[in-house]
């Protein structure tokens, strides 16, 4: 999973790092009582979690990850929440018609929710 960030998917309650909490590790943790299997929990930088994979030094990411079809190229994915992204705007704003009409303006974004196919 990526370095904790977004309640209530995955975040750190209180000071110890390497206890994070949220329905991301409520899910893994069910999966593993299920599996018969011990769960050791490793947090990183998104941009680690594929290839941790690949080289199999984990035998699974969970963390809010967006299936994408050049993602299932090299890795299985399972859906387990339903989800959809969403751009808001303010009240009386014109209607989107198209992605790059956005790119007109500056547009801030959460660092730890970057998509970026891995």
């Amino acid at each position: 999973m990526h370095k904790p960030d977004p309640p209530p998917m995955t975040f750190i309650q209180g000071s110890d790092a390497s206890k994070p909490e949220g329905m991301d590790i409520d899910v893994v943790r069910a999966l593993a009582q299920r599996w018969h299997a011990s769960l050791s929990l490793i947090t990183m930088d998104f941009t680690g979690l594929f290839p941790s994979l690949a080289a199999q030094r984990c035998g699974l990411v969970i963390s809010g990850i967006i299936q994408l079809a050049d993602r299932e190229k090299n890795f299985d994915a399972v859906a387990y929440q339903e989800t959809a992204l969403t751009v808001v705007a303010r009240a009386n704003t014109p209607p989107l018609k198209a992605w790059p009409n956005c790119l007109a303006k500056p547009l801030p974004c959460k660092q730890a929710q970057a998509t970026q196919p891995a």
